[in-house]
């Protein structure tokens, strides 16, 4: 892709067009029309990012169309939540040529917040619960997430799991840090071993309140596909507790597989979206940077991509379309 796309999509952040979804003037949204606000900080791209991504008033919702739990809870969906809660911010662009990219996402999130609300450390409250999953309280479990949309179709992320917050708030987040670096702690973000559109962030360290934003090592969206074109693309903030820089946008490369040795006569092939591997041994399927994916027997069906297949000492990449 051309480098100056990548550039205007990272730079321009004043003049976009950042919405809440909410229906002002109705008792049972949120009262205000913004829900995330432009804020200053040297740490941010042109010294100005999206602060909060939303609204941290969690009692704003009053009983009105979700279904009735109980007296105290009721049901709401993942749009409800993302209106009420979240906060929309569009970018329109063009593309010179058919492309494949890679996206990623500068943000931060300060650990105070993080800790309190999301995953297991708050789902005592419950008053939330999400449609389809009565045990799960919608903060708890989406605190600081959001769903990345091309012309209104939402990207399935690279990501295959995240870290837990800690049962018990701590203010300098100790046992969080020791998460991080234990990923046998962390939660598969798979839906059915396959992608998942939901994009969970959390703090880079416990203890730290700093807004100041960076990206992930490895991209968060993988072969992107753009044809030549307008396009647009919405970050959907599915809850607060997170900031908004920007995005950074880069040519799909494959030279990180390129050099990947390979088993001439192992037989492993695609069709229709299915891998089919000729072994009755496990098998580990892998993207492009290396995450796992799926483990399988025989065939499994996988999305569109490039993946690695490894099976008994065999490698073999394979194109999926």
């Amino acid at each position: 892709m051309k480098n100056s796309i990548a550039i205007s999509i990272m730079a321009v952040l004043i003049g976009m067009a950042l919405q809440a979804k909410g229906q002002t003037g109705s008792d049972i949204y949120r009262y205000d029309d913004i829900g995330a606000g432009i804020g200053k900080n040297a740490n941010f791209e042109n010294g100005h990012g999206l602060l909060g991504m939303g609204v941290d008033d969690y009692s704003l919702y009053e009983i009105g169309k979700y279904s009735l739990v109980s007296a105290t809870q009721c049901t709401i969906t993942r749009e409800m939540a993302a209106e009420n809660w979240g906060a929309r911010y569009d970018y329109t662009f063009e593309a010179a040529e058919d492309m494949d990219v890679n996206i990623k996402i500068k943000h931060c999130v300060p650990w105070e917040g993080w800790a309190k609300y999301s995953n297991h450390a708050n789902n005592i409250r419950n008053q939330y619960v999400i449609s389809g999953a009565p045990q799960l309280d919608w903060v708890s479990r989406y605190y600081a997430s959001m769903v990345l949309l091309l012309d209104g179709n939402s990207l399935a992320t690279a990501q295959t799991a995240r870290p837990l917050a800690p049962t018990e708030y701590e203010a300098d987040g100790t046992t969080f840090n020791k998460i991080l670096t234990d990923k046998s702690q962390w939660e598969s973000t798979l839906v059915n071993g396959e992608a998942n559109d939901t994009l969970w962030l959390w703090p880079k360290e416990g203890g730290n309140n700093e807004h100041k934003p960076y990206y992930n090592d490895t991209p968060e969206y993988v072969k992107v596909h753009l044809t030549k074109g307008t396009h647009t693309l919405t970050v959907t903030s599915l809850c607060s507790g997170w900031d908004f820089d920007c995005l950074q946008i880069e040519d799909y490369a494959t030279s990180g597989i390129e050099a990947m040795p390979e088993n001439a006569h192992f037989t492993a092939y695609c069709k229709n979206g299915t891998v089919f591997v000729g072994s009755n041994e496990e098998a580990q399927l892998y993207n492009s940077y290396g995450q796992l994916v799926k483990t399988f027997r025989r065939q499994t069906q996988v999305s569109q991509g490039i993946y690695i297949l490894k099976c008994g000492g065999n490698v073999k990449k394979l194109y999926v379309k």
